[in-house]
């Protein structure tokens, strides 16, 4: 994969995000939020294939949240582009307190009222002993805009979780909270995203074609 600021253009920082492999609770959509569950046998492959598609670039750096499902899908993604991952707890998914390990039908059996309010007024809504989603929003983009001043002109990596980057895209995007709600952003997912002095833009957002190409055979390889 090449990443290449063609002559004349303003100098261009590259953001690449790349969201964790399928975990257990992703199949059977639980809330994760900070429980540290880990990627399945299914997701550590998905990565590997997501190393693989990376393996020509040469990052400044690679950056996760220091839960275990991102930390260990950014050490496969640094193997094959040669760096060694930096974990950060403000990267983390959203706190879903007490809701974390529950499938949506249990929160509105076990939790009649929240769950009313994420229906109706999902923005303002914060889970029982949970984090709000200005809260997760605010440590995210101070933690990445940190990152963006570190690498000028270069490229570098997040892998991390589906709240974290959708809160990135609409950051760059200018777009309000309630946008994300309109975003996908799947397992193993890449999204990439240059900035220069006229601002961001996006580049590729939630790509999965690199799951596409490989057939089984070429991952038991690996």
């Amino acid at each position: 994969m090449t990443l290449e600021t063609p002559a004349g253009r303003p100098q261009t920082t590259t953001l690449i995000l790349v969201r964790h492999g399928q975990t257990d609770s992703n199949l059977h959509q639980r809330y994760q939020g900070q429980s540290d569950v880990p990627m399945n046998d299914a997701g550590r492959a998905q990565i590997r294939t997501v190393a693989r598609h990376l393996a020509g670039l040469r990052p400044a750096a690679i950056y996760c949240s220091d839960l275990s499902r991102a930390h260990e899908a950014a050490q496969i993604i640094g193997r094959a582009v040669g760096i060694v991952p930096v974990a950060l707890r403000e990267l983390r998914e959203r706190s879903f307190g007490r809701l974390e390990g529950l499938t949506h039908e249990e929160v509105a059996a076990m939790f009649p009222e929240s769950w009313e309010t994420w229906r109706t007024h999902r923005d303002a809504w914060i889970p029982p002993g949970g984090e709000s989603l200005g809260e997760m929003w605010g440590r995210v983009l101070a933690c990445i805009e940190a990152r963006w001043q570190a690498h000028p002109g270069q490229t570098f990596i997040m892998a991390g979780h589906g709240g974290p980057i959708s809160a990135i895209i609409c950051d760059s995007l200018g777009a309000p909270m309630e946008t994300r709600r309109a975003l996908e952003i799947a397992n193993a997912s890449i999204t990439i995203i240059a900035r220069n002095e006229t601002g961001p833009r996006i580049v590729v957002m939630n790509d999965t074609c690199h799951l596409l190409k490989e057939s089984p055979a070429d991952d038991e390889a690996d």
